[in-house]
């Protein structure tokens, strides 16, 4: 939570977990205590009043506001909030951003609990979103873990970048990108599967696959000057980000002048972070009866649906081609199966985009008759509310994409 959506809070009833709250009770009685007897005298010729539970929430968001300003840390994690690209990026509703940061103050203040008493938190994996208190500073520019999404098979790590100016574009480029530069490892290795990365621009696609862009953000900066950049993780292998530790060290930041071309380092330094990765390892598994994927000859036949990741088994088999490469040449591929793309929820409500994240696989790995295909999240699914998969048919040629334009396989 930041300092404006911190005085929006204040404006309305704030709803803080109970133990959330307990602490912030007795923080306040702490500093009763630490007024010392003149203050206590005062209150003694003065009419007591007893502060109701809806003024104590507030009071206690007023302390996080304080605990903030002044660089305090003791619950600031508990009111740290998502970042905007992951906002945007990811389609999190203002009601889902709330439960998440509720969720994870929660078990902050849980494991701050389990610390103090001495006892052995929980190593359960069920908090989807985290907050790690992780940053470092170099050459008067702070970079921060602002938030963590990670699942069975994705993680999704945003940086914010503070104290940065960038150089000035000039007039005649025709392109202009950030860029930063850092070495990743995970478990002492480096990163498996596909690797996504790069600063937030301001540009994010609505749910009828429209692009939308912020003007407020320019070469990738906020009004306030700070930036956030995201590295993402796709893999095909369950759960080998979970409980795994992670170094991040970035070594610059700078500019690239060409879509494809070399990147120009502008500031050098040197800013590590390191922490666990932790997220949710929900998951629903099942095969399925009657799988039919339209007239197309697949059929889904196992289902395995996590928050922000997907994973299909298709009855498909194999049927190999030449396809011939730009320029000379050919080389041998295959068919794909109908693309998993959405789901449909026991409420009736569609999204037509769940799985379109990117750094995707799709392949034979076991059998030429099964084919593969796992799917990353471009916005969080309530997996207990599935009840319906969704492969795409067609793309409409005014681009008004509606039902007619996949095929729904029930899963449940």
């Amino acid at each position: 939570m930041n300092m404006y959506e911190i005085m929006e809070a204040l404006r309305e009833d704030v709803e803080v977990p109970d133990i959330v709250q307990r602490k912030a009770d007795e923080a306040l009685e702490q500093i009763r205590k630490a007024c010392g007897a003149e203050a206590g005298n005062a209150s003694a010729h003065g009419k007591g009043r007893k502060m109701s539970r809806k003024g104590r929430k507030r009071l206690a968001v007023c302390m996080a506001a304080a605990i903030l300003a002044v660089g305090g840390t003791c619950i600031a994690a508990a009111y740290r909030g998502l970042s905007r690209s992951t906002e945007k990026d990811m389609n999190i509703s203002a009601e889902q951003k709330a439960g998440f940061e509720s969720q994870a103050a929660e078990k902050e203040a849980v494991k701050g609990e389990a610390e103090k008493t001495g006892e052995t938190e929980s190593g359960e994996n069920d908090t989807l979103v985290t907050f790690p208190e992780v940053s470092a500073t170099d050459k008067g520019v702070t970079i921060t873990l602002q938030d963590c999404i990670v699942d069975n098979y994705n993680a999704r790590l945003t940086f914010r970048i503070d104290g940065y100016e960038l150089p000035q574009v000039p007039e005649e480029a025709a392109f202009y990108q950030p860029e930063a530069f850092f070495n990743i490892t995970v478990d002492g290795e480096g990163p498996r599967g596909s690797m996504n990365m790069g600063f937030y621009d301001g540009s994010y696609v609505g749910d009828n696959l429209e692009s939308v862009q912020d003007e407020s953000i320019r070469n990738c900066q906020f009004a306030d000057g700070s930036m956030e950049y995201t590295i993402r993780f796709d893999c095909r292998e369950k759960g080998i980000y979970m409980n795994k530790p992670v170094r991040v060290e970035f070594t610059g930041i700078g500019y690239s002048m060409e879509k494809a071309g070399e990147a120009y380092m502008d500031l050098e330094g040197s800013w590590v972070l390191e922490w666990t990765l932790q997220g949710c390892d929900d998951v629903y598994e099942a095969d399925v009866e009657n799988g039919a994927i339209g007239d197309t000859g697949a059929t889904l036949t196992h289902v395995e649906l996590s928050p922000i990741s997907a994973k299909v088994l298709i009855d498909f088999p194999k049927q190999e081609y030449e396809e011939e490469i730009e320029g000379g040449g050919s080389h041998t591929t295959w068919v794909e199966p109908a693309d998993l793309r959405g789901v449909k929820l026991k409420d009736g409500t569609v999204y037509h985009y769940a799985w379109m994240g990117g750094g995707g696989y799709s392949g034979y790995r076991e059998s030429d008759t099964i084919c593969e295909m796992v799917r990353h999240g471009s916005r969080v699914v309530d997996i207990d509310q599935v009840e319906y998969l969704l492969f795409f048919k067609d793309y409409p040629e005014d681009g008004n994409v509606t039902d007619d334009n996949f095929w729904f396989v029930k899963i449940r």
